[in-house]
């Protein structure tokens, strides 16, 4: 059985594409029903814990005509990552935020500095990872986007400090569309999703003992 989170674009950014817990719940139990599938939600962001023998493909495709059939959601792709890949991921990014902020970097919420000086981490995922060198991609952030820094890659994710000022809000959105602009600049057409990091961490802790 593998273990899997798998994020869906368009739900996180949208209050009126959520819906509740409770009926994603039930969609995503109907979505896998027959398949030996277990999945559990985090939020009502499109956050999705999986342990599941079946493809990628598959869950995509599962998860996509489940939720697009209801109605109230439109959820343009789903994003699947290996969960072992994720903590990975994550905790090289958590390491790289103390050594480069140190006291100013929360563990707790991911912030880095206070009020209009802060900044949040978040996880960038896509579809499939670009041979692109991390040396190029900040110096393209820089002259692209001075709201996004991009901390590095590591297991297939991409981990991004965002800018959080109290107003004007800027959503999670705004760096999954600023990561796809840079893959274009070198040919490529590759959706992308992005989450919080404290978000990312808390559809992982859905597989500790008891969750399920």
């Amino acid at each position: 059985m593998r273990e899997l989170l798998a994020f869906g674009h368009g739900l996180s950014n949208f209050g009126h594409n959520r819906g509740n817990k409770k009926e994603q719940e039930e969609l995503v139990e109907k979505c896998f029903r027959g398949s030996d599938t277990q999945a559990k939600i985090y939020g009502t962001t499109g956050n999705y814990a999986l342990v599941s023998p079946l493809a990628d493909d598959q869950i995509r495709l599962r998860l996509l005509a489940g939720l697009n059939e209801h109605g109230r959601y439109q959820v343009k792709e789903i994003v699947v990552v290996e969960r072992k890949n994720t903590i990975l991921a994550l905790d090289v990014f958590v390491a790289e935020c103390r050594r480069k902020y140190a006291s100013s970097f929360n563990p707790g919420d991911f912030g880095v500095g206070e009020g209009k000086a802060r900044w949040r981490m978040g996880l960038v995922f896509v579809q499939r990872l670009c041979d692109l060198n991390s040396t190029r991609l900040k110096v393209l952030s820089e002259s692209l986007n001075r709201n996004i820094e991009i901390l590095g890659i590591h297991a297939s994710v991409v981990s991004v400090l965002k800018a959080d000022p109290p107003e004007p809000r800027i959503p999670w959105g705004a760096a999954a569309a600023f990561w796809e602009k840079i893959l274009k600049t070198s040919g490529e057409s590759v959706l992308a999703t992005a989450r919080l990091a404290k978000t990312v961490r808390g559809s992982l802790n859905l597989f500790e003992a008891g969750k399920w």
